[in-house]
Protein backbone atom coordinates (compact mmCIF):
# COMPACT_ATOMS: atom_id res chain seq x y z
CA UNK A 1 0.00 0.00 0.00
CA UNK A 2 2.88 2.15 0.01
CA UNK A 3 1.90 3.24 -3.43
CA UNK A 4 -0.52 5.63 -1.69
CA UNK A 5 2.45 7.79 -0.36
CA UNK A 6 3.19 10.36 -3.57
CA UNK A 7 -0.87 10.55 -3.99
CA UNK A 8 -1.54 12.20 -0.35
CA UNK A 9 2.39 13.55 0.03
CA UNK A 10 2.37 15.11 -3.54
CA UNK A 11 5.45 13.88 -4.35
CA UNK A 12 4.90 11.75 -7.16
CA UNK A 13 8.19 12.94 -8.71
CA UNK A 14 10.52 13.63 -5.54
CA UNK A 15 13.04 10.80 -4.94
CA UNK A 16 13.22 10.95 -1.19
CA UNK A 17 13.87 8.17 -0.16
CA UNK A 18 11.53 5.33 1.73
CA UNK A 19 11.97 2.94 4.19
CA UNK A 20 15.48 4.00 5.48
CA UNK A 21 16.16 2.60 8.69
CA UNK A 22 17.63 5.29 11.04
CA UNK A 23 20.41 3.01 12.58
CA UNK A 24 22.39 6.05 13.40
CA UNK A 25 19.94 7.54 15.62
CA UNK A 26 20.40 7.36 19.38
CA UNK A 27 18.61 4.23 20.93
CA UNK A 28 14.87 4.84 20.85
CA UNK A 29 13.16 5.41 24.77
CA UNK A 30 12.26 2.29 26.24
CA UNK A 31 10.04 -0.23 25.96
CA UNK A 32 9.39 0.30 22.20
CA UNK A 33 11.13 -2.50 20.25
CA UNK A 34 10.06 -1.58 16.76
CA UNK A 35 12.09 -0.54 13.97
CA UNK A 36 12.93 2.58 13.17
CA UNK A 37 12.19 2.48 9.59
CA UNK A 38 9.27 5.10 8.20
CA UNK A 39 7.65 4.65 4.99
CA UNK A 40 8.36 8.42 4.03
CA UNK A 41 10.19 11.27 5.54
CA UNK A 42 10.79 15.04 4.94
CA UNK A 43 14.04 16.24 5.70
CA UNK A 44 16.40 18.96 5.07
CA UNK A 45 19.25 18.63 2.56
CA UNK A 46 23.43 17.52 3.46
CA UNK A 47 24.64 20.91 2.79
CA UNK A 48 21.94 23.21 3.91
CA UNK A 49 23.51 22.05 7.89
CA UNK A 50 26.82 23.67 9.07
CA UNK A 51 29.54 20.86 9.60
CA UNK A 52 30.19 21.95 13.06
CA UNK A 53 26.41 21.22 13.44
CA UNK A 54 26.46 17.99 11.84
CA UNK A 55 29.24 16.26 14.07
CA UNK A 56 28.23 17.91 17.27
CA UNK A 57 24.27 16.75 16.76
CA UNK A 58 25.67 13.79 14.46
CA UNK A 59 23.23 11.08 16.55
CA UNK A 60 20.00 13.58 16.88
CA UNK A 61 19.90 14.68 13.46
CA UNK A 62 21.58 12.19 10.86
CA UNK A 63 19.26 9.06 10.69
CA UNK A 64 21.60 7.04 8.55
CA UNK A 65 25.24 6.79 8.31
CA UNK A 66 25.28 4.77 5.10
CA UNK A 67 24.69 8.03 2.61
CA UNK A 68 25.06 11.53 2.67
CA UNK A 69 21.51 11.94 0.08
CA UNK A 70 19.67 11.01 2.85
CA UNK A 71 17.32 13.76 4.40
CA UNK A 72 18.82 14.76 8.17
CA UNK A 73 16.59 16.39 11.28
CA UNK A 74 14.05 14.85 10.08
CA UNK A 75 10.50 16.11 11.33
CA UNK A 76 7.53 14.89 9.24
CA UNK A 77 7.01 11.23 8.67
CA UNK A 78 4.09 9.38 6.41
CA UNK A 79 3.25 5.74 7.42
CA UNK A 80 1.57 3.53 5.64
CA UNK A 81 -0.47 1.04 8.53
CA UNK A 82 0.28 -2.93 7.09
CA UNK A 83 -2.67 -5.16 7.00
CA UNK A 84 -1.72 -7.72 9.22
CA UNK A 85 -0.34 -4.91 11.85
CA UNK A 86 -2.10 -4.13 15.22
CA UNK A 87 -3.87 -0.63 15.37
CA UNK A 88 -1.55 -0.26 18.49
CA UNK A 89 1.22 -1.47 17.15
CA UNK A 90 1.09 1.10 14.36
CA UNK A 91 0.77 3.90 17.07
CA UNK A 92 3.45 2.72 18.85
CA UNK A 93 5.80 3.27 15.62
CA UNK A 94 3.99 6.69 15.05
CA UNK A 95 4.88 8.00 18.49
CA UNK A 96 8.71 7.16 18.25
CA UNK A 97 8.91 8.66 15.00
CA UNK A 98 7.41 11.59 16.13
CA UNK A 99 9.50 11.43 19.37
CA UNK A 100 12.91 11.24 17.08
CA UNK A 101 11.76 14.60 15.11
CA UNK A 102 10.89 16.30 18.00
CA UNK A 103 13.87 15.57 19.56
CA UNK A 104 16.04 16.71 16.42
CA UNK A 105 14.27 20.31 16.37
CA UNK A 106 14.38 20.60 19.90
CA UNK A 107 18.44 19.98 19.27
CA UNK A 108 18.82 22.68 16.32
CA UNK A 109 16.52 24.87 18.36
CA UNK A 110 18.98 24.65 21.83
CA UNK A 111 22.25 24.54 19.36
CA UNK A 112 24.96 26.33 21.28
CA UNK A 113 22.98 27.24 24.24
CA UNK A 114 23.94 26.82 27.74
CA UNK A 115 20.70 25.51 29.35
CA UNK A 116 17.79 23.99 26.47
CA UNK A 117 14.32 26.00 25.99
CA UNK A 118 11.10 24.25 25.93
CA UNK A 119 9.05 26.32 24.52
CA UNK A 120 5.64 23.41 24.36
CA UNK A 121 5.50 23.81 20.88
CA UNK A 122 5.04 21.45 18.21
CA UNK A 123 7.42 21.59 15.16
CA UNK A 124 7.26 17.64 14.16
CA UNK A 125 4.36 15.98 12.56
CA UNK A 126 3.23 12.40 11.89
CA UNK A 127 0.33 10.93 9.70
CA UNK A 128 -0.48 6.94 9.82
CA UNK A 129 -3.01 5.93 6.67
CA UNK A 130 -4.95 2.59 7.52
CA UNK A 131 -5.79 1.28 4.64
CA UNK A 132 -8.33 -1.10 5.94
CA UNK A 133 -10.73 1.67 7.18
CA UNK A 134 -9.65 4.43 4.91
CA UNK A 135 -8.74 7.07 7.50
CA UNK A 136 -5.82 9.35 7.61
CA UNK A 137 -4.55 10.37 11.07
CA UNK A 138 -2.22 13.47 11.53
CA UNK A 139 -0.41 14.36 14.69
CA UNK A 140 1.71 16.72 16.28
CA UNK A 141 5.03 16.34 18.58
CA UNK A 142 6.29 18.37 21.14
CA UNK A 143 8.79 17.94 24.08
CA UNK A 144 8.59 19.07 28.11
CA UNK A 145 11.56 19.59 30.50
CA UNK A 146 12.41 16.64 32.65
CA UNK A 147 9.77 16.21 35.94
CA UNK A 148 13.03 15.49 37.99
CA UNK A 149 16.17 16.93 38.62
CA UNK A 150 17.25 13.30 37.12
CA UNK A 151 15.07 12.83 34.65
CA UNK A 152 14.80 12.89 31.04
CA UNK A 153 12.47 15.42 28.73
CA UNK A 154 9.39 13.89 27.83
CA UNK A 155 7.66 13.27 24.57
CA UNK A 156 4.10 14.15 24.02
CA UNK A 157 1.69 13.28 20.48
CA UNK A 158 -1.75 15.10 20.25
CA UNK A 159 -4.07 13.86 17.56
CA UNK A 160 -4.54 16.73 15.13
CA UNK A 161 -7.28 15.39 13.68
CA UNK A 162 -8.73 11.92 11.25
CA UNK A 163 -10.54 12.50 7.52
CA UNK A 164 -12.41 9.95 6.17
CA UNK A 165 -10.42 9.13 2.48
CA UNK A 166 -12.46 6.56 0.73
CA UNK A 167 -16.13 7.47 1.23
CA UNK A 168 -16.40 10.96 -1.03
CA UNK A 169 -13.83 13.10 -2.61
CA UNK A 170 -14.24 15.91 -0.96
CA UNK A 171 -13.30 13.95 2.19
CA UNK A 172 -10.37 12.79 0.51
CA UNK A 173 -9.29 16.45 -0.68
CA UNK A 174 -9.82 17.42 2.96
CA UNK A 175 -7.13 14.65 4.36
CA UNK A 176 -5.29 15.32 1.41
CA UNK A 177 -5.18 19.17 2.13
CA UNK A 178 -4.38 18.64 6.20
CA UNK A 179 -1.24 17.00 5.74
CA UNK A 180 0.09 18.90 2.89
CA UNK A 181 -0.43 22.32 5.04
CA UNK A 182 1.60 20.49 7.96
CA UNK A 183 4.44 19.36 5.80
CA UNK A 184 4.91 22.57 4.30
CA UNK A 185 4.30 24.04 7.78
CA UNK A 186 7.16 21.14 9.00
CA UNK A 187 9.85 22.58 6.24
CA UNK A 188 9.44 26.33 7.89
CA UNK A 189 10.39 24.98 10.93
CA UNK A 190 13.33 23.23 10.15
CA UNK A 191 14.72 25.59 8.12
CA UNK A 192 14.14 27.85 10.41
CA UNK A 193 15.98 26.04 14.10
CA UNK A 194 18.56 25.20 10.75
CA UNK A 195 19.59 28.49 10.22
CA UNK A 196 19.74 29.25 13.79
CA UNK A 197 22.08 26.58 14.57
CA UNK A 198 24.06 27.80 11.77
CA UNK A 199 24.19 31.28 13.19
CA UNK A 200 25.28 29.72 16.34
CA UNK A 201 27.57 27.92 14.91
CA UNK A 202 29.84 30.26 13.11
CA UNK A 203 29.43 32.70 15.98
CA UNK A 204 30.95 30.08 18.55
CA UNK A 205 33.79 29.61 15.06
CA UNK A 206 34.75 33.37 15.34
CA UNK A 207 35.28 33.43 19.00
CA UNK A 208 37.06 30.93 19.13
CA UNK A 209 40.73 32.28 19.36
CA UNK A 210 43.58 32.49 17.62
CA UNK A 211 46.36 30.51 20.11
CA UNK A 212 43.49 28.47 21.79
CA UNK A 213 44.53 24.87 22.11
CA UNK A 214 42.80 22.45 19.47
CA UNK A 215 40.93 20.09 20.50
CA UNK A 216 41.28 15.75 19.05
CA UNK A 217 38.34 16.64 16.52
CA UNK A 218 39.77 20.22 15.44
CA UNK A 219 43.34 18.65 15.26
CA UNK A 220 41.67 15.89 12.28
CA UNK A 221 39.71 18.85 11.10
CA UNK A 222 43.13 20.97 10.35
CA UNK A 223 44.81 17.57 9.16
CA UNK A 224 41.98 17.32 6.15
CA UNK A 225 41.15 14.12 7.49
CA UNK A 226 36.85 13.55 8.31
CA UNK A 227 36.66 11.13 11.12
CA UNK A 228 33.80 9.05 10.29
CA UNK A 229 29.79 9.95 10.98
CA UNK A 230 29.10 7.28 13.39
CA UNK A 231 32.23 7.65 15.51
CA UNK A 232 31.70 11.46 15.73
CA UNK A 233 30.34 12.26 19.63
CA UNK A 234 27.47 14.38 20.07
CA UNK A 235 26.84 17.02 22.95
CA UNK A 236 23.23 15.28 24.61
CA UNK A 237 25.39 16.18 27.85
CA UNK A 238 25.96 19.98 27.40
CA UNK A 239 22.27 20.60 25.96
CA UNK A 240 20.65 18.57 28.09
CA UNK A 241 18.29 16.49 25.79
CA UNK A 242 18.88 12.93 25.18
CA UNK A 243 16.53 10.46 23.85
CA UNK A 244 14.21 8.41 26.22
CA UNK A 245 15.82 5.34 27.83
CA UNK A 246 19.29 6.58 27.54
Amino acid sequence: MVEVIPIIVGSADDKKPTETRFFNLHAPPAGHSIKVAPDFFDGAVRDAVEKAVRVNLNHMIIPSKYSTRIPMAPNCFFDVTPKEAKFSAAMRKTMLHGALGARAMLALQNYGAEEPVFDGKAYTYTAAYHPEVGTLQIFTHHVTPPTTPEGEPEYHMTKLGLWQMTDSIEGFLRGVTAFRNVRDLAQRHRDEFIRVANERARQLSEEQQPGEKQGPSEKREASGKQEPVEEQQPIAETMGVVAEGE
